[in-house]
């Protein structure tokens, strides 16, 4: 909002670039944001050595890994 009133010193080009502040917002939080549980596949090494693949537990989601 700041920059569209500096830029065209109206409401009109506030109003612009208040949706794009929130526009920018709302695509650089979801992509920042962890996936829902379920979603996100990690890779864990069993006592034995193999490799499998299962679906993260929290210590993922909290960022314990």
């Amino acid at each position: 909002a700041l920059v569209g009133q500096a830029i065209g010193g109206n409401t009109e080009s506030t109003l612009i670039g208040a949706g794009a502040g929130a526009l920018l917002g709302a695509v650089v939080g979801s992509s920042t944001t962890p996936q829902r549980r379920g979603e996100q596949m990690c890779r864990y090494q069993d006592r034995r050595g193999r490799i499998y693949t299962a679906p993260c537990d929290d210590r993922y989601y909290n960022g314990d890994y």
